[in-house]
C-alpha cells in the first residue's frame, strides 16, 4: 500500500487560523487612510470662516467595518452643539 506524506500542513493551518484577523487589521488600516482622505474633503466643502470645517473629526466604527466624518461630540459653536449644525449644513 501507497502512504502519501503532506508537508506544511500545520502551518497552512495556522495561516488559515490568522487569516480573518488580517483581514479585519487591513480593512481598518483602509479605513484609517480614507478618513484622512474624506476628512479633508468635507473639510474643503464646507464654506464660510472654517469655524464649522475645524470640528469636524472621522472615526473608524468599532468594528473596523466602516468610516465617517462627523462633528467633534460635546463641542459647541455660540452655545450650540457643533452637531446640530454641521447637520443643518
Amino acid at each position: 500500500m501507497q502512504s502519501v506524506k503532506i508537508h506544511g500542513l500545520r502551518q497552512a493551518q495556522k495561516a488559515f487560523e490568522r487569516l480573518p484577523e488580517a483581514v479585519r487589521q487591513a480593512k481598518a488600516d483602509v479605513f484609517e487612510a480614507v478618513g484622512e482622505y474624506l476628512l479633508e474633503d468635507v473639510q474643503n466643502r464646507i464654506s464660510g470662516s472654517g469655524r464649522v470645517a475645524g470640528v469636524q473629526e472621522y472615526q473608524v466604527g468599532s468594528g473596523k467595518g466602516y468610516v465617517a466624518v462627523r462633528a467633534k461630540k460635546e463641542t459647541y459653536l455660540d452655545g450650540a452643539a457643533a452637531g446640530y449644525i454641521t447637520n443643518a449644513l
